[in-house]
């Protein structure tokens, strides 16, 4: 039997046919390309600054988010390597969650089930949505609430407002995930409505 680049490629096509590896293998490469991906490859090629392509998500995540005329701070080599995986993480899960969705759902729907394929994208659909919706909560309105629930504080004690750099990302991808969270037990319970209709249906 040979295994030589021919046999390797073809078994992993064979493996990414499974919803579960193809959306684990998505998340892999996105998570790397996230972190290893210039933000401006001919700046990189031609010599100039190199940032990962996670720099341009952090510098929008601080664009909306931090009130004008507010500064961070207490931000060392350590922490920026802390919040580029976290962030990397973040992004990465949000674009791959209608794969990891599509594999949840197909495994849980039974496969003799009426109008199984209609169901499943159905669900993976609203399963989508409802995480995006949860997250966009989360980042527009919670995380932005708590960056501004700071500023009387600041106002009382007639100090220039200042925000831990570490705090500040991590407490949006909190704040932006917490809500995503509650959305993904609702998605949960969506699933098992599906899986409990499917079975009614196939039953009948």
């Amino acid at each position: 039997m040979s295994f030589g680049p021919l046999e390797a490629t073809r078994r992993v096509l064979r493996e990414m046919r499974n919803p579960a590896v193809a959306a684990v293998a998505v998340f892999e490469a996105l998570f790397v390309a996230l972190l290893v991906v210039p933000e401006n490859p001919v700046a990189a090629v031609t010599g100039g600054a190199y940032t990962p392509l996670i720099a341009a998500f952090l510098s929008a995540v601080k664009l909306d988010l931090v009130p004008r005329g507010w500064e961070l701070i207490g931000l060392t080599a350590g922490n920026a390597l802390k919040i580029n995986l976290a962030a990397a993480a973040l992004v990465a899960l949000v674009i791959d969650y209608p794969l990891i969705a599509f594999a949840i759902i197909g495994r849980v729907v039974p496969i003799g089930a009426e109008n199984r394929e209609s169901l499943v994208r159905k669900l993976v659909v609203a399963a989508t949505l409802l995480f995006g919706a949860g997250l966009a909560f989360g980042y527009f309105f919670l995380a932005r609430f708590f960056i501004i629930a700071q500023a009387p504080f600041f106002e009382a004690a007639s100090v220039n407002p200042v925000i831990n750099a570490t705090g500040f990302y991590f407490g949006a991808f909190r704040a932006t995930l917490i809500v995503g969270a509650v959305i993904l037990v609702s998605t949960y319970a969506l699933i098992s409505w599906g899986r409990g209709r499917s079975i009614r249906s196939f039953r009948a």
